[in-house]
């Protein structure tokens, strides 16, 4: 408080002579323990508010708006058939392969503030040759497509966002389900039938459903979204504040200067930490099976692509950081000349 009344009564003295007392009252080592976490708080408030407004004014990530419902449709294509119906406001409309007549499965996607879901049931017909077989498949069956993870920084708004199903890998994911539903009916399909059959459940559920728009998003929002990226924009605006207080002093230059050097490696630090995940997911994945392998290795790629977008983030805010301290360091010289600070 005693800083601050020191503050004010410089800066009610004359014109001439006011910013060369300010000077004098903040190159001190109390006003340099005092000012700095009082910036970084201010920092961390804007930062905070920033990513409120990214995320749409702190409005919750979820995918619902992206996962539509219409009206009941029937398909038929050689021997399969399919039938969309609605089921439910936050669910896009659910899908049930026929095979001769017969129904294998029902397909559909759930959406909520934690991503999109892949669920499916099988059917009545199918239950006791389910029950009876040794297998571990079970009647229903849910898997991530996308996931939205909260931050582990405890500050609202920053989410973690995971591609457990990338577009490519989406094909696979429903081959496995028809597989096994082909296994437990006794059927036998046709290669060419059961690719044409995959091709209309993937590009309903991508178009008609609107699955791509939540890819899309998700693909749009991963430069900015994440733990480090929050990081790298917090660490950058309490560089833009130290420098900012370098027009009177040279107490925080260092701070400053060292802030700005860390940016690329936090977004080197980002993408280290995506590979890594990556490559836990490729020690857990079944390269026996192919369909697994495809499975399992879809979300690899997709986990390192957005691992890069954190050092593009960071390279962007460095480049900024760079040019912030170059203009504050010409216009510091012309103010404190005009001021008749010396520092």
């Amino acid at each position: 408080m005693k800083l601050y009344k020191s503050i004010l009564v410089a800066l009610q003295q004359p014109k001439g002579s006011r910013w060369r007392h300010v000077s004098n009252v903040i190159d001190t080592d109390e006003a340099t323990f005092t000012i700095a976490p009082f910036l970084v708080l201010v920092a961390l408030a804007v930062a905070i508010v920033s990513y409120g407004y990214l995320s749409r004014l702190g409005a919750e990530y979820d995918f619902t708006n992206e996962i539509q419902s219409g009206e009941s449709k029937y398909r038929q294509f050689e021997k399969f058939a399919f039938l969309t119906e609605p089921s439910g406001a936050s669910l896009g409309n659910a899908i049930t392969l026929y095979y001769k007549n017969s129904p294998l499965f029902t397909a559909k996607l759930g959406a909520d503030r934690t991503g999109v879901n892949l669920r499916w049931q099988y059917h009545f017909s199918l239950w006791e040759r389910i029950e009876q077989s040794d297998s571990p498949e079970k009647r229903a069956g849910k898997r991530s497509v996308i996931s939205s993870a909260g931050s582990y920084l405890w500050v609202p708004y920053v989410d973690n966002i995971t591609l457990e199903i990338p577009e490519g890998t989406l094909p696979p994911a429903l081959e496995s389900i028809m597989r096994y539903a082909e296994n437990v009916s006794g059927n036998q399909f046709d290669d060419g039938e059961e690719r044409a059959a995959i091709a209309i459940m993937e590009e309903y559920f991508l178009k008609d459903s609107g699955l791509r728009n939540a890819y899309v998003r998700v693909l749009n929002d991963a430069f900015w979204s994440g733990d480090i990226q929050f990081l790298t924009l917090l660490a950058f605006l309490v560089f833009f504040l130290f420098t900012l207080v370098t027009l009177l002093s040279n107490r925080l230059v260092m701070p400053a200067n060292y802030l700005m050097e860390s940016l690329p490696y936090l977004g080197f630090f980002g993408t280290l930490v995506g590979m890594a995940q990556a490559l836990k997911i490729l020690g857990t994945a079944n390269l026996s099976d192919g369909l697994a392998k495809a499975i399992s290795l879809g979300p690899i790629g997709s986990q390192m692509g957005l691992a890069i977008e954190t050092t593009k983030f960071a390279l962007v805010f460095y480049l900024l950081a760079g040019l912030t301290n170059h203009v504050i360091d010409v216009v510091a010289k012309r103010f404190r000349k005009t001021a008749g600070v010396t520092i």
